[in-house]
């Protein structure tokens, strides 16, 4: 049996960016007395640089044992990249037992939404655009643009300034697991994003719905950039607080 209290949010940055990236949500949730947590992924700021995908999935698949292991349900919330390694770790929690809490659904956030069996190994030519490989790491190019063009311009830098290196992870073995194939999903897709653009995250949502029939069963959009926890915290905080209720 899973818990008669709210979910936790469980928060996972994409790339580049550290936990605290989503403080102005954080707080927006506390204050309507929900309990959110986020993860620092090994990949982002790794000295030396982490090889694997797998490193991630580790640390994400403990933070949400920590979690369910207490009795809690958890609602995962993915940003970008974020949601590679959290849909892999999925796949460690899909019976339920009793006295654990259990996942009650996955939100997609401006994230890549992949089939099982996609190649994760980036290479000049399959690197996202408006990005590069340097050594053993990914380097975004205009992260202002990217990342945060509908925010004011002292909050931008202040973004940027709070990026850190991302790992190229050459050794990361293919995806093997869709927790849409399972768990309840959720999209939210911003309408002026330039790293996963509206007609990219269609795509990948009716490849999805073509798997899976149930997935994806809302799709929320919002007119923001790549990173509205940043830019429209509110909304997007409205947004979570109605999937803890439906889910």
């Amino acid at each position: 049996m899973s818990s008669t209290k709210a979910p936790i949010f469980l928060l996972v940055p994409g790339a580049w960016h550290k936990p605290s990236t989503f403080s102005k949500l954080r707080r927006f949730l506390s204050d309507n007395e929900y309990e959110s947590l986020s993860v620092a992924l090994p990949s982002t700021g790794g000295v030396p640089a982490t090889k694997s995908t797998e490193e991630d999935v580790e640390v994400v698949k403990n933070m949400i044992e920590d979690i369910v292991s207490t009795g809690r349900d958890i609602i995962l919330v993915c940003h970008s990249y974020g949601a590679i390694p959290t849909s892999e770790a999925c796949k460690y929690f899909t019976d339920a037992k009793e006295g654990r809490g259990r996942i009650r659904g996955m939100l997609f956030l401006c994230a890549f939404a992949l089939p099982p069996g996609t190649d994760l190994v980036m290479t000049e030519a399959t690197a996202t655009p408006g990005t590069r490989i340097e050594g053993d790491y990914v380097v975004i190019d205009d992260p202002v643009l990217r990342f945060y063009s509908d925010l004011p311009e002292n909050e931008a830098a202040e973004a940027v300034a709070a990026l850190e290196s991302f790992s190229l992870r050459p050794e990361s073995p293919p995806t093997t697991f869709s927790p849409c194939s399972i768990f309840p999903s959720w999209y939210v897709l911003a309408e002026r994003d330039t790293v996963v653009p509206p007609a990219v995250a269609e795509a990948m949502i009716n490849g999805m719905k073509q798997l899976y029939p149930g997935a994806f069963e809302v799709v929320e959009r919002m007119d923001t950039g790549h990173s509205p926890f940043l830019s429209q915290p509110e909304n997007l905080g409205k947004i979570l607080i109605r999937a803890a209720k439906e889910l």
